[in-house]
């Protein structure tokens, strides 16, 4: 029974985990903390069972309590090592702030210093979502998530027309504030005119929906519009995202989210349902954020939240847009059913990339079947305990079983149609 528990726990370790915790990076370090808190419980549950066994007093009930636990703490263990493989991903893809905006000719749009000397959050990075499209569009990754680390100063520099930009104002050369969110054009291309039309989708609809989905009110937030993929190209590369992933952002991606700054293609949204949704969805991983929450949340709760607000955004402005596109989702959805493609809700990262459908569409029929049975204010009651309980202890407390039990009889619920 020793080797096989030896053996066992081997097989749990992640390579790099010995590294000090002072020694990554900050957004890493809570997540690192939390899988070798888990590991000291996983271990002390096998040598308890360990204990069990021979003592000769086991009995079958007894040993199949063990066994259960120590299942549970193997699962929530592997979904934290691939929650922070997604942070960390994320980190080396956006290592650092830079002011966002074009130089261009004539001087065009320049990202001016912002608090702390113009960094947009250090090494801290969240909420981030890339991926494959969505029909109409619409930032339907391929299900590349990253979990939300709630950095201390993540603000980037105010964008102003030619470089220049008056403090104080509501209303700059080339920003429009909607609340406690401040829009800015990322380059000289995106008008006042667009700025406001945006601000207004964001101040009429998207705060509402934000507060309604996860109960948060925003705080001060940042979204950046770029007009070209030429742009928005200029300023990934500025940012430090991985040569070879940028192509695939720049075409793909409705939206992206670090911290509390939102970065926005519309040469990639079609219409206002569109925006509507694109704002709503990234200003909701905003919220979580800045809830302090993000970086705790499975990938299948961050997107699946984002997800419920923007296509409520978008029910709310064109309801035919929005059922066509919830239709397209679904028949995907049900075809990689058919076929056994469909990956659990706690899935890695490599098995969402590969998978043959848009996996954030499941996350948010997960997070939308709870909605319908039980409510919105379940799950913002879920969503706000997390600080005091953690995701298991507010889960389990909210809805009555734990978040490992219904991942996975809600993905037998779909494979049996």
């Amino acid at each position: 029974m020793k080797g096989v528990v030896i053996g066992l726990l081997a097989a749990s370790a992640w390579a790099g985990w010995n590294t000090p915790v002072a020694a990554v990076p900050a957004a890493l370090q809570q997540p690192l903390q939390q899988i070798q808190r888990v590991e000291q419980q996983l271990l002390q549950a096998w040598e308890n069972l360990s204990a069990l066994l021979q003592s000769g007093q086991a009995t079958p009930q007894a040993i199949g309590q063990a066994v259960q636990s120590i299942q549970q703490q193997m699962q929530q263990l592997q979904s934290l090592m691939d929650q922070t493989e997604v942070v960390s991903r994320h980190l080396r893809h956006l290592p650092s702030g830079v002011g966002v905006g074009d130089p261009g000719a004539g001087g065009g749009v320049a990202g001016a210093a912002g608090t702390g000397g113009g960094t947009a959050g250090g090494t801290s990075v969240g909420g981030t979502s890339v991926g494959g499209t969505g029909v109409g569009g619409i930032a339907g990754a391929g299900g590349s998530s990253a979990g939300a680390a709630n950095g201390a100063g993540a603000t980037s520099g105010a964008v102003g027309v030619n470089g220049s930009t008056r403090a104080g104002s509501r209303r700059t050369a080339g920003t429009v504030q909607a609340g406690a969110v401040r829009l800015e054009a990322g380059d000289a291309r995106v008008s006042q005119a667009v700025l406001r039309s945006a601000a207004g989708v964001v101040q009429s609809l998207s705060t509402g929906v934000v507060r309604q989905v996860t109960g948060a009110s925003l705080k001060q937030a940042q979204v950046v519009l770029f007009s070209s993929p030429q742009t928005y190209r200029r300023a990934l590369e500025r940012a430090g995202v991985d040569a070879g992933e940028i192509d695939s952002i720049v075409q793909q991606t409705g939206g992206l989210t670090v911290g509390d700054t939102v970065w926005i293609p519309l040469y990639n949204l079609q219409d206002e349902a569109d925006l509507a949704n694109v704002l709503t969805h990234e200003l909701t991983h905003v919220a979580l954020n800045q809830l302090g929450i993000g970086d705790h949340l499975p990938t299948w709760v961050n997107e699946g939240t984002a997800w419920l607000a923007g296509m409520t955004a978008e029910q709310k402005v064109s309801p035919r847009e929005a059922s066509a596109q919830a239709a397209a989702l679904d028949e995907q959805l049900r075809e990689a059913a058919s076929d056994g493609d469909l990956v659990p809700l706690a899935a890695s990262e490599s098995d969402i990339l590969q998978a043959p459908y848009n996996v954030e569409w499941e996350d948010y029929r997960a997070v939308q079947a709870l909605v319908s049975k039980d409510g919105l204010a379940a799950w913002k009651a879920f969503l706000q305990g997390i600080p005091a309980h953690g995701v298991d202890g507010s889960f389990t407390r909210v809805y009555g079983v734990s978040i490992h039990q219904y991942e996975q009889e809600f993905v037998d619920a779909l494979q049996q149609g």
